[in-house]
């Protein structure tokens, strides 16, 4: 989804895809806050959230040295009740005219692309819950030691016991 919004935060233009994000009917000279379906926040380096607004405004009214990259996080209420996550990959990028060349000058529009990762984090998040229930049988099954050794090494282990052989 592509959202172009001006300094002061009006929305400029957005594709159709954007109808996820925000309430389309007359966005259009809206402040994009107030159009947002969710509410949209990421974590820093510490852990602690930063909200959509914070993360916009501090590249709007900062340096705009480098473009944003991060991954963003909401939720909204379906038509059936139910609390629905999403994740985003977001960038914010400057939008420059034809006339202005010079990256250094400063923009007034700017593009925020979100693309929808929610399908990806739900894939990775049952991949490794299948990877632990997986762990969690070879450690009910196998003695610890051998457990531990056959997935490491991941190779045949032989042991022998008095008078028995095993090969895992």
């Amino acid at each position: 989804s592509v959202i172009v919004v001006d300094q002061a935060h009006t929305v400029l233009f957005f594709n159709i895809s954007a109808k996820l994000l925000i309430n389309t009917e007359n966005a259009i000279g809206q402040n994009i806050f107030s159009v947002l379906k969710m509410d949209l926040s990421s974590t820093d380096e510490n852990g602690n959230d930063i909200s959509f607004n914070d993360i916009v405004n501090n590249f709007v009214f900062g340096s705009r040295d480098t473009a944003i990259n991060m991954i963003l996080f909401g939720s909204k209420i379906d038509n059936q009740n139910q609390t629905q996550k999403y994740w985003f990959s977001f960038s914010i990028l400057p939008i420059f005219d034809e006339q202005n060349r010079n990256i250094h000058q400063a923009s007034n529009r700017f593009a925020l692309i979100f693309r929808n990762i929610g399908d990806e984090k739900r894939q990775a998040s049952l991949v490794a819950d299948e990877t632990e229930k997986h762990l969690s049988i070879v450690h009910q099954i196998l003695p610890g030691q051998v457990a531990e050794r056959l997935l490491k090494e991941q190779k045949s282990i032989s042991m022998t016991v008095e008078k028995v052989a095993i090969s895992f």
